[in-house]
Formats: C-alpha cells, structure tokens, sequence
C-alpha cells in the first residue's frame, strides 16, 4: 500500500523522518530494537493477564487489555506501507520511503492529502482575476500606484498630518528623522 503525503517545503527532513521510523519499526542491526522490545513486552502482557485470569477467574482482563493490545499491534504497527513524499516548493525530487508503519502512512497521506486538495480549491477560489496577475501588471505596477496617489488628496487634516508623518517614518533613515519630518 503507498500513501502520498504532501509537504510546502522541506522534503528532506520529511524524508529522513520517515526513515528513522522506518529503521526504528522495521530496521535491521542495531536500529531494530523496537521488535525485540515489542515481543518481550506482549509476552510479558500476555503471562500477566494468564495469570490474572487464573487466579480471578474472570475473562474481563483479555478484553480491556489483551485483545486492544493485540488490535493495535495487528492492524496499526506491524503492516507496512509506503510514502511518496511530494514537496510542494520542489517537485523535481520524487521522494519515496519504504516500511512505514500503515497507521502513521495512512494519517499523514490522509490528513496531507485532504489539506493540499482544501488549499488548492481554496487558491481557486480567492484567485484574482486574470488581467490583475502578476504577469499582467509586472513591476511598474506599483509606481503607477504610487502616481495616481500622488494626485489624491486627503480632506481630513488630522489623517493627512497622521499619512504624512508615516510616510516620513518609511522613507528617512533615523538620524535625518528630526529634520525631515515636520
């Protein structure tokens, strides 16, 4: 099973991540130690819960605690998949992980994968219009802006004096703030 899971940036370290888990799950040599731990710890649950069903008599422990443990285990932790890393800012580099864990491939692809396509309709709806892209205005957009502001006049003398003063406060430097902004 492959999931997709989608990252804005970063591909890399979404990648080594994967990987750590993969090598901590499923690894050989020295990064396989959660198996080994895994087992001794279900053993150890399992001998408990015998002899607590043994000497109480009652089944009550193998379902809050046997039966939950091994679902977990079964279904979550031991199957593996896939993750096809794609990010977002560059996907010229196809990243791809292999023996993750299925519960964290399926959460992440899901989750990533419900976020992109929410962005994207997103993007689509709140996108200007053609003839307002930036490949439509270009650069000198913004001193055409700045030009037709200059032919604008402020009435209200309290928000000219405030506008005037907050344009000195962006264009002069510290030491010529005295003298330039009156």
């Amino acid at each position: 099973m492959s999931y997709t899971v989608y990252v804005t940036t970063q591909g890399h370290v979404a990648e080594q991540v994967f990987n750590a888990v993969a090598a901590v799950f499923y690894g050989e040599g020295a990064a396989a130690f959660f198996k080994p731990i895994l087992g001794l710890m279900f053993f150890a649950g399992v001998m408990w819960a015998s002899l607590r069903t043994a000497t109480q008599g009652t089944y009550k422990l193998l379902t809050t605690h046997i039966l939950p443990v091994t679902v977990i285990v079964g279904l979550l932790i031991t199957p593996k998949a896939s993750v096809n890393i794609i990010d977002v800012s560059n996907e010229m580099i196809p990243r791809r992980v292999d023996n993750v864990p299925w519960a964290l491939a399926a959460l992440m692809g899901l989750s990533t994968t419900a976020s992109y396509d929410l962005s994207k309709r997103i993007n689509a709806i709140f996108t200007t219009p053609d003839d307002l892209k930036y490949h439509k205005t270009g650069m000198l957009f913004g001193s055409r802006l700045i030009q037709k502001a200059r032919m604008s006049k402020i009435v209200n003398y309290n928000t000219a004096k405030n506008m005037r003063s907050f344009i000195c406060l962006l264009y002069t430097s510290d030491a010529a703030d005295d003298l330039l902004c009156v």
